[in-house]
């Protein structure tokens, strides 16, 4: 997976440094990559998760439209630091509240399964759990917002 980032991480250099600081452009690459991710999510969960090529591609996780929105996501974040950290620095509250309706949101989804550590479960692949996954990153950034 690691190769398959480095790989794409001049695209995602190149996608950052088209968008620079427009929010034009950055509503067109977030909206673009979050649609074709989540479209990702829905035909893993669909074909793959629960489907008939389980037995198959269960493999296919490992190809890097898996990780395309934390890595764009994060190069991105960077143009709009500013910007981020006076939302997350107002808005601490709704950072917070939104991370816990999606952990136990996911932490239903894990004792559902009653399989929390097989790892060939895929439920990390369903989109709540992209979700879970994205509030969680949002801590550290709320974090080091404060310590500003």
């Amino acid at each position: 997976m690691m190769l398959q980032f480095l790989l794409i991480m001049p695209w995602i250099k190149a996608i950052c440094n088209w968008v620079k600081h427009s929010y034009c452009r950055l509503a067109v690459a977030v909206i673009s990559s979050g649609i074709i991710y989540f479209t990702w999510l829905s035909f893993y969960d669909h074909f793959v998760l629960s489907g008939p090529e389980a037995t198959h591609w269960y493999l296919l996780d490992r190809i890097f439209i898996s990780f395309l929105i934390f890595g764009l996501y994060g190069g991105l974040s960077w143009n709009f630091h500013h910007e981020i950290q006076t939302f997350l620095f107002t808005y601490w509250w709704l950072i917070v509240g939104f991370y816990l309706l999606t952990y136990f949101r996911t932490r239903d989804l894990f004792l559902a399964t009653f399989k929390l550590t097989d790892l060939t479960n895929d439920s990390y692949y369903l989109p709540s759990m992209a979700i879970y996954a994205l509030a969680v990153i949002l801590l550290p950034n709320l974090y080091c917002t404060k310590s500003l």
